[in-house]
């Protein structure tokens, strides 16, 4: 098993806002995108902590450097590939039906939405608030 964390256990991961994801996400995803998930574990590792290390300093005046854990001794892992090759882009993809039809009829109308019974959680005793309600 390889775990990919977004910072060292003394550092802290931090946001990329402009992008609204965190930096270690952001670049994960950016990479994964661009190569259509045909990387190698290594490129992946590559790309994240460099672009991240980078970014940070840059951003937030601060360290962000992510880390990869493998087996102990093991190095082949730098060449384990996500996909053998490149999904297709997610743009080729079928669009989403974007037009509800109305119901039939009125019976398959759904039932309008009741509000939910207000209750007081708070009793008042000679004008002082005291314990809630059972």
């Amino acid at each position: 098993m390889v775990v990919f964390s977004a910072a060292q256990g003394n550092e802290t991961a931090y946001p990329l806002k402009s992008k609204e994801h965190g930096l270690f996400t952001y670049f994960l995803l950016d990479k994964l995108q661009k190569s259509g998930g045909a990387v190698t574990l290594g490129e992946l590792s590559d790309y994240v902590t460099k672009n991240v290390s980078e970014t940070s300093i840059i951003t937030n005046d601060k360290s962000q450097t992510p880390t990869v854990t493998a087996p102990v001794g093991s190095t082949d892992w730098r060449n384990w590939k996500m996909a053998s090759k490149a999904a297709k882009k997610f743009e080729t993809m079928p669009k989403a039906v974007t037009k509800v039809q109305a119901p039939a009829d009125e019976a398959d109308k759904p039932a309008p939405a009741q509000k939910p019974k207000q209750r007081s959680f708070l009793k008042r005793n000679n004008n002082t608030t005291t314990e809630k309600e059972q």
